[in-house]
């Protein structure tokens, strides 16, 4: 049968437009995250992983085959699967991750923090006996107690490490405030603009003051002792967000708010308090529903203020009591959360919905055995100790990551970016990736109440201690910060 030259062009422009038309769907497939098998004819999902390292231009090994490209690099249209992710750099100490690609989705895999093969250290300071640091969050200002004098402390201050350490307080300025011999210092705390501390000073016969002062070094200081201005004994106290002159308090387990320069106590917030602490302008407390003690103690309920409100919400009543608590109020991707770690039972329970109607609330019990709980800057990642181990709760993919990094010893942790962690274990620091992988050994020979400081990039300060003498020093992370 003989077909017509009109019969084959509709033809040739049926199989042409067809096959335009699948071409352009398996492009916009491959583009959206699919791949094209050649040999079985399948269309299967993909991801990307963005591969990164600091410093960079690292060589990349993907699952066992090294990869031409170098870090920074992102490999599209990755088959779903598992994957072990190896960087290495001449001088430097390998990072491997263990990851998983998921359907559509971006794996990232680009934290990798490259730790020097030798740490080059200074120490700072060596005219002073530096036992205690502290730092504003910016990272700009520090605060460092001198303990030359063992029996009678100072304070100095430094905006730049390179420079000598300015005194702020002597031991003199601080005794006079107090009217007996100061013997200690700690628990310093910067206001929230940065502009003002907060401070305990303890005399030898254990009685011990809260002061506050300017940052700002001046020939005579001023210095505030909060316990016979307010006439208060706290036993605890902090600032409140926002400005340098107020502090919420907790006295016989009373909550209230105090304006110092003013001398105004405000009206008790709450009473029967047990645990009170600020998290960002979130003042999240436990209070019991009677004074202690009692023959039968009533419950404990969890409640939540704003920094600006004149009200307190109530969150839920707790289903274990206990008498130490840490909190914190956490909002990832416009959801409220309140993280409550019960010291006494060590139960770590998570509670979602905090502003919605009561029926909507949710809680549940993530963590058994913790003793410790600690969240990244950006609010994304909660991390605790359970059982000696490092458990991490991504809020924001709701996974949870458990690489068996052992926390055995742990003292101390401290974010020092939004992806990694340095962590205190009596008198060594390591620095670990948020999930538990890449634990690297950093300093040793560190005071057992050695703080987690940072300062610059990739620089880290603890206080070390050798032939009894105490030092401020400073790890170097970037070899070529060591030169500058």
């Amino acid at each position: 049968m003989k077909i017509s030259k009109k019969t084959r062009d509709i033809v040739s422009y049926l199989i042409g437009g067809t096959v335009v038309v699948a071409g352009t769907l398996l492009l916009i497939s491959i583009a959206n995250g699919w791949q094209y098998n050649v040999f079985t004819g399948e269309i299967t999902e993909t991801g990307l992983i963005l591969m990164g390292s600091e410093p960079n231009a690292a060589t990349i090994t993907l699952n066992d085959k090294v990869l031409r490209q170098k870090t920074n690099f992102r490999y599209s249209a990755a088959p779903i699967g598992d994957y072990t992710i190896r960087y290495e750099k001449d001088g430097f100490r390998p990072w491997t991750t263990l990851t998983t690609v998921e359907p559509g989705e971006v794996t990232f895999s680009d934290h990798a923090w490259l730790i020097p093969n030798e740490i080059p250290q200074r120490n700072r300071y060596e005219e002073l006996q530096i036992s205690q640091a502290y730092q504003t969050i910016d990272r700009k200002r520090f605060i460092l107690i001198d303990s030359s004098q063992p029996t009678a402390p100072s304070i100095f201050t430094s905006t730049n490490l390179q420079r000598p350490a300015t005194s702020l307080l002597t031991n003199a300025q601080i005794t006079a405030s107090i009217g007996a011999p100061v013997t200690g210092i700690d628990s310093i705390q910067f206001s929230d603009d940065a502009s003002r501390i907060l401070f305990r000073a303890s005399t030898q016969d254990g009685a011990a003051a809260w002061l506050t002062a300017a940052v700002t070094p001046s020939e005579q200081p001023v210095i505030t002792n909060l316990n016979q201005t307010l006439l208060i004994n706290p036993t605890w106290i902090s600032w409140v967000p926002r400005g340098n002159n107020e502090v919420t308090y907790l006295e016989k387990n009373t909550l209230r708010r105090a304006q110092i320069r003013e001398k105004n106590i405000s009206e008790a917030l709450a009473e029967n308090v047990i645990s009170a602490r600020w998290s960002e302008e979130w003042l999240v407390f436990i209070a019991a529903t009677s004074p202690a003690p009692q023959a039968t103690p009533g419950p404990q309920k969890l409640y939540i203020r704003a920094l600006d409100s004149s009200s307190n919400t109530e969150v839920s009543t707790l289903a274990t009591p206990g008498q130490s608590f840490d909190t914190r109020y956490i909002r990832a991707l416009d959801r409220d959360y309140i993280a409550l770690l019960n010291n006494d039972s060590k139960i770590l329970t998570l509670y979602t919905g905090i502003f919605r109607n009561t029926d909507r609330r949710t809680q549940s019990a993530i963590g058994r055995n913790v003793t410790a709980i600690t969240l990244s800057p950006n609010n994304r990642f909660l991390v605790h100790n359970a059982s000696d181990q490092m458990v991490t709760l991504d809020l924001e993919r709701f996974r949870r990551y458990r690489a068996g990094t052992t926390l055995v010893g742990l003292t101390d942790w401290s974010w020092m970016n939004d992806q990694h962690l340095a962590l205190k274990f009596d008198t060594t620091m390591k620095l670990v990736d948020y999930d538990g992988q890449n634990s690297e050994l950093i300093a040793s020979s560190l005071t057992q109440t050695s703080p987690l400081l940072f300062s610059e990039n990739k620089t880290l300060l603890n206080v070390t201690t050798k032939d009894g003498k105490f030092f401020l020093t400073q790890s170097y992370l970037d070899p070529e910060k060591f030169a500058e």
